[in-house]
């Protein structure tokens, strides 16, 4: 039985978790917009609530991330807060996932945020990549402050 407790990329090296269990994201593949201010993508995954990833402009659709989580494994959910920056959640997304970062397939999952926490459930596949494609439109940036993926 898989374990669905949430754990931040921090706590699971810091205290050894075993990976089968849960997937976390270990890096950044590749974001459709950068924001030139230092919100780096990787801060997304590191931890700190107070750090953020963020498009630097205005959210349209077809802005997306993609997360490696580093191997593949069972994922079927995801969650991206957007912690301080309360209206810079994703507007609308798409999920895809990979195994090996080419091919996609269709959406595993689509909806529409409604707060700084936005928890993406599908049924559990095996990937290695995420990619989260805005769908929606707002005058806020899009901001990630913590992404995690779990199986």
């Amino acid at each position: 039985m898989v374990d669905r407790r949430v754990q931040r990329l921090h706590q699971w090296r810091e205290f050894g978790r075993r990976r089968d269990e849960r997937a976390v994201a270990d890096g950044v593949v590749g974001v459709g917009v950068l924001d030139g201010r230092g919100d780096v993508p990787a801060n997304m995954l590191d931890g700190v609530a107070g750090s953020r990833w963020s498009s630097g402009v205005p959210m349209a659709a077809g802005q997306s991330v993609t997360v490696d989580t580093g191997a593949v494994r069972s994922l079927a959910r995801i969650t991206m807060d957007s912690g301080g920056s309360a209206n810079d959640y994703a507007r609308g997304y798409q999920v895809f996932l990979s195994s090996d970062g080419v091919s996609w397939g269709s959406a595993v999952a689509s909806g529409s945020g409604t707060g700084a926490l936005v928890t993406v459930d599908f049924p559990a596949q095996n990937a290695r990549y995420v990619k989260v494609v805005q769908t929606g439109a707002s005058t806020s940036w899009w901001s990630i402050a913590e992404f995690n993926a779990y199986g």
